[in-house]
């Protein structure tokens, strides 16, 4: 046999010894720990994300464990300490509604007290709102831009100043009104309702007075000269029509002295 032949030979037999080892191998070492298994796994699930629940009952259906059927009933919490809402104001929380659906300025009772008069600053008008919730006009003139509104505490009239300092007293009953001076500033109504008090606030510092009038302007009374103090003056009625206004002077870098102005040219203490 020459050495061609034997390389051949050679070649021919290791082939046959590794299939042989690698089937010695896999019968005594690897074919024992492969276990078949004939399990028939069979779970019904929702696949879309969505649980398959109704009216509160779960239901799980699976081999190879015990059926559940479950029923879950879920009972909102109640609050046992809830504070009961009276409709009637009784000390405890009050069940309220909305009386006027808009903007409103200087809102005030009656003077016979059936009613809550105020001026609509959509609509430019007066109102009274009476007992059952109605709202009546007052008068059907409109008042654009009111600005400021002095109630006469007796009787249906009121003092209107508008942005530009121009003042009138309207008279809802008689419905007709009366031109202010615009110097007049701060225009309030006395407890009586029969004076008015404001500052007359001049562009001429000697004209510059808190005074009284009736309340068409007429009988004015000159009560104290303002000068260049009438931010410092603020017209203020006490209840007796005693006090027309109050002055505050600073005394310290912390505090005020309040003087009280008398209607006769009283010299009441601070």
């Amino acid at each position: 046999m020459n050495a061609s032949a034997k390389k051949i030979l050679y070649i021919i037999v290791f082939i046959i010894l590794v299939i042989g080892f690698g089937a010695m191998i896999y019968f005594v070492f690897i074919r024992d720990l492969v276990s078949p298994t004939n399990e028939n796994i069979n779970v019904n699930e929702n696949v879309n994300g969505v649980l398959p629940i109704t009216n509160g009952a779960v239901n799980v259906n699976r081999p190879g464990v015990e059926n559940i059927n479950a029923v879950i009933n879920v009972t909102p919490p109640t609050n046992v300490n809830q504070e009961r809402i009276d409709d009637i104001a009784s000390g405890g929380e009050t069940r309220t509604t909305t009386a006027i659906g808009t903007n409103t300025l200087a809102a005030e009772s009656v003077a016979d007290g059936t009613g809550i008069r105020y001026y609509d600053e959509i609509l430019d008008q007066f109102f009274q709102l009476d007992a059952l919730g109605n709202s009546i006009p007052l008068s059907s003139q409109k008042f654009p831009e009111a600005d400021r509104i002095s109630w006469s505490p007796t009787d249906n009239r009121a003092i209107i100043t508008f942005p530009d300092g121009s003042n009138i007293l309207y008279d809802f009953d008689k419905q007709d009104q009366v031109t202010l001076p615009k110097e007049w500033d701060d225009i309030q109504f006395s407890p009586s309702g029969d004076k008015i008090a404001f500052k007359n606030e001049s562009s001429r510092e000697g004209d510059r007075w808190l005074a009284i009038s009736n309340p068409d302007g007429s009988e004015i009374q000159l009560i104290e000269p303002l000068g260049d103090n009438a931010n410092d003056v603020a017209v203020n009625w006490s209840p007796s029509g005693q006090v027309v206004a109050l002055f505050r002077e600073s005394y310290s870098a912390a505090g005020q002295e309040i003087f009280l102005i008398g209607r006769s040219g009283e010299n009441f203490k601070s």
